[in-house]
């Protein structure tokens, strides 16, 4: 590998520094050709990443990013640097730069940095000048779960590739560490039987010594250790927890009806704090058992009659935390699903603190809270009294283990026995070595029983992971909406509920605003769902462009798509964020999107105009003005498609007449779910559902002269 500086950084495609980076994260990417002609470089790496299994994430490189440990990154070289701040919404969201380089992190310290033209590769160790040649962003990228159901061994497996260096070091070290440990038992019998009957003071100091030494050696060894672990933990914590986010929000929209918020968010940490639970055993297995048999082969050597004899105490010190263990085990199923209960019921008073006032039913939730918090109170406690028994029982078995033997030492008389003496030193290392046997079967059991214990809170992860997430683009067709939709014989019902939709037969053309209304419970929402792929029909399909929905990947699909659901709700940020969503947009066109949907002269009003922060729990704009938000969002990126389920609901006539007239002009299919029959006067075509069926269709016009549900409707609303 060439370290010329002089080759130019703006050589380096798109491919190639994807290249740069397979070594270090152990993935190959495969490129499709067009790759490096990408308009959007964003939209080009995540796909890579997503054909390879792979989830790609924007970061900052702010502040003095190059000093610390991180993960392998893919960078762009900068036209020229940008004095903006890093978090600038223009330089995040609009990154200029020319060739791509690879940033690899170094085993020792810092980063190296790669770049590759059609002859040479070159390194450089990135310092201030080095970082200052790049673009403000890079690309980091993490592991996914593979894409169907997942067991115990699959997420083990998972947390332990590509960290089999750090394993390697922990079971070196805990070797070396095991055969030093055997210098303590050993030196002081040698000290007791030679040094101290002979006052040999020279001889005493070259144990002290030798002591002194084999400590300092320890120490360094488990230093060594503790490093490998701290890596090891820090790498497979942060490869599950991304990994279980992605698995979440990758998951069917039908799989979140089954669980409370806070309840989800628990059962998501549980599968992280299991698999390190189990790794941090699995690597104290590997110790502590080194050392243990390292011990028991010593206490062989001094006595075997008395090592046999000490089976009985390695026994109870499996028995007394093996049986306190299962007992917790017990308990624990409880307390985990009530701990999920209030952790769900949290969240919902929470973010429901104004309607639980408006109903003065602050006291019933006092009360409806509490009397599971009692409950795990008590559970708790229980599971406390028999953890401090153990740790009563087990307070008491050193005493007891040492009068045991030497009450068996003086019963059995060991010289006659084996026609040797034990000598007095020997019966004192003999003894340090039991001990530390029994310690180390102690931590075992003691760590065992505590993955044991972890038990209920896996089977609280595993709908997660046993859930298979949607199609996406590594198993679902790639298609970008065109506005052609088509849904065939549509049948749809909730799980243990009567059938919503029945047979529907909807097609829609390119450009077409088609309305769809009717009474509450018809189906209107529910369609909206199907056609986003939330829902899967019961029987027939749903077309885009003539290809079914179902082979489709539908998070690319979506992006083709603008949605306003009736449920919709704002993040917690800045207008900006909120309207830009996950697209890369700038400013201006972050304006021209809050233009269209009626909320522009309103933002500039504003103190912080586009910058001003929203959120749950803030009170900074209105509901017409959150619902003219979620308008802009979803018609910032200039979809083909616009699903809008009761857009304008909480805008006003004039409002309202203002956002119509914008949608009027979009060169995109617009379906439209209304319940104000105004709202839908311009509309190419009004569906009338009832009863889950198509019961009319027409323009306004042609259903309002004649009887039916469509002229019901007018004749209620008073239109």
């Amino acid at each position: 590998m060439s370290h010329d500086p002089g080759l130019s950084l703006r050589s380096t495609t798109l491919p190639a520094a994807l290249r740069l980076l397979e070594t270090a994260i152990g993935i190959r990417f495969e490129a499709s050709p067009e790759l490096s002609s990408a308009v959007d470089p964003w939209d080009a790496v995540e796909e890579t990443a997503a054909g390879a299994g792979l989830l790609a994430r924007r970061v900052i490189l702010d502040g003095r990013w190059w000093e610390g440990a991180g993960l392998p990154m893919l960078a762009r070289v900068a036209e020229r640097r940008s004095k903006a701040r890093a978090t600038d919404p223009d330089v995040t969201r609009s990154p200029a730069g020319t060739g791509w380089v690879a940033l690899v992190p170094h085993p020792v310290s810092g980063y190296r940095m790669y770049a590759a033209d059609s002859k040479d590769e070159v390194e450089w160790v990135v310092d201030e000048a080095t970082a200052a040649r790049l673009s403000p962003f890079a690309y980091t990228f993490h592991r996914r779960f593979e894409r169907r159901a997942l067991g115990t061994i699959d997420v083990l497996r998972f947390a332990w590739r590509h960290n089999r260096a750090d394993a390697s070091t922990v079971i070196a070290t805990g070797v070396a560490a095991a055969l030093v440990g055997l210098l303590t038992p050993i030196a002081t019998g040698f000290l007791i039987d030679r040094a101290i009957p002979t006052a040999a003071l020279g001889l005493v100091g070259q144990l002290i010594a030798g002591l002194a030494g084999a400590g300092l050696a320890l120490v360094g060894l488990e230093v060594l250790r503790s490093l490998a672990v701290q890596r090891f933990e820090a790498r497979t914590t942060i490869a599950v927890q991304a990994a279980m986010l992605d698995r979440v929000i990758a998951a069917p929209a039908t799989f979140f009806r089954a669980f409370a918020s806070g309840d989800l968010a628990l059962r998501m940490s549980a599968a992280n704090a299991v698999q390190r639970s189990i790794a941090g055993a699995a690597i104290g297995t590997i110790v502590t058992g080194l050392f243990l048999l390292a011990n028991t082969a010593l206490l062989f050597k001094y006595s075997g009659t008395l090592a046999a004899a000490s089976v009985v105490l390695i026994l109870a010190a499996i028995a007394i935390p093996a049986a306190v263990g299962l007992l917790r085990l017990r308990l624990g199923r409880t307390i985990e699903a009530l701990d999920g209960k209030l952790n769900g019921l949290s969240v919902e008073y929470l973010t429901g603190v104004a309607k639980l006032r408006a109903a003065a039913a602050e006291s019933r939730a006092y009360d409806n809270y509490f009397v599971d918090y009692e409950t795990l109170r008590a559970l708790n406690r229980r599971s406390t009294k028999l953890a401090n028994l153990e740790m009563v029982a087990l307070s008491l078995l050193f005493p007891a283990s040492a009068i045991l033997l030497y009450d068996l030492a003086w019963r059995l008389d060991i010289g006659a026995l084996r026609g040797t003496a034990l000598t007095t030193g020997q019966f004192i290392a003999f003894q340090a070595a039991l001990f530390a046997v029994l310690g180390a079967v102690h931590s075992l059991v003691g760590t065992w029983m505590a993955v044991l214990r972890l038990k209920p809170l896996w089977e609280r992860a595993r709908p997660i992971l046993a859930t298979v997430p949607e199609n996406d683009t590594a198993r679902g067709q790639r298609h970008e909406p065109q506005g052609h939709i088509h849904l065939q014989g549509i049948s749809f019902a909730y799980p243990g509920g009567a059938e919503v939709l029945r047979g529907v037969d909807l097609e829609i053309r390119p450009g077409e605003f088609v309305a769809i209304v009717g009474a509450s419970g018809s189906g209107k929402s529910t369609l909206i769902r199907l056609l986003l792929g939330f829902e899967a029909p019961a029987q027939g399909r749903v077309l885009y462009d003539g290809k079914d929905l179902a082979t489709l990947d539908v998070r690319r699909l979506r992006r083709g798509i603008g949605t306003v659901l009736q449920s919709g709700t704002l993040w917690a940020g800045d207008l900006f964020t909120n309207i830009a969503g996950a697209a890369n947009l700038d400013v201006e066109s972050a304006w021209e999107a809050a233009r269209l949907a009626g909320i522009a002269a309103e933002i500039e009003a504003m103190p912080m105009g586009l910058y001003t922060l929203v959120g749950e729990g803030l009170s900074t704009i209105s509901g017409g003005q959150r619902q003219r938000v979620m308008l802009a969002r979803a018609l910032a990126t200039k979809p083909r498609v616009l699903l809008l389920d009761e857009a304008t609901s909480a805008l006003d006539n004039v409002a309202q007449a203002a956002v119509l007239e914008s949608l009027r002009g979009l060169a995109a299919t617009r379906i439209v779910v209304a319940h104000r029959l105004n709202t839908v006067r311009n509309a190419d075509r009004i569906v009338v559902l009832d009863g889950g069926r198509i019961a009319q269709s027409g323009t306004y016009a042609e259903l309002a002269a004649v009887p039916g549900h469509f002229q019901s409707m007018l004749s209620t609303q008073g239109a």
